[in-house]
């Protein structure tokens, strides 16, 4: 075998080994389903859109309350269908999760979300509790959609705060307490 032969033998390999991890990277870092663990893929037939985690969800749910709140963890997962031409349901879900110390704080921090929006200095209507699949869930209305909060059954140290954007909220709100 030739010199040159050797050679574009060689750079054919490392051209094919360059395409195929350019590939395989794309394929886990674009076209892999948004995913974190404890947060359902699925809900109610919606699709997970993205997921805000660490400093930035921390970030937006201070934003949220004007003050820090003294959370663990947070973060915030997106859902809607897919698109296509034919469809027009716009419907959408955000979950934002805030994960206290313990169940106390997040007992405590309820409370205290409970008060400030029956003072009538927010954007809600006074909280209306509710039971759904067996869960106590506060139901607020606000821009947005309904709000509905409640401390998780999952995990007594979560908050659990749902934006559902439909005609049909019932069917989301199941769905989000079986989840989350």
């Amino acid at each position: 075998m030739n010199k040159r032969r050797r050679y574009t033998i060689v750079m054919s390999i490392v051209a094919i080994g360059l395409l195929a991890a350019v590939w395989f990277s794309f394929q886990k870092n674009v076209l892999a389903p948004v995913s974190r663990p404890g947060v359902p893929g699925i809900l109610a037939g919606m699709k997970l859109r993205s997921v805000t985690e660490g400093e930035e969800a921390m970030a937006r749910v201070n934003q949220l309350h004007g003050t820090g709140i003294e959370l663990s963890d947070a973060f915030i997962a997106e859902y809607s269908y897919d698109f296509n031409a034919y469809q027009t349901n716009n419907d959408h879900v955000t979950v934002w999760v805030g994960e206290a110390e313990s169940g106390e704080a997040a007992k405590q921090l309820t409370e205290r979300m409970i008060r400030g929006i029956e003072k009538g200095t927010s954007v809600f209507g006074k909280p209306e509790l509710i039971t759904t699949a067996g869960q106590e869930v506060y139901q607020v209305r606000g821009p947005g959609g309904e709000h509905f909060f409640y401390i998780s059954k999952k995990n007594a140290k979560q908050v659990i705060w749902a934006i559902i954007s439909s005609n049909n909220p019932s069917t989301f709100l199941n769905a989000i307490v079986a989840g989350f």
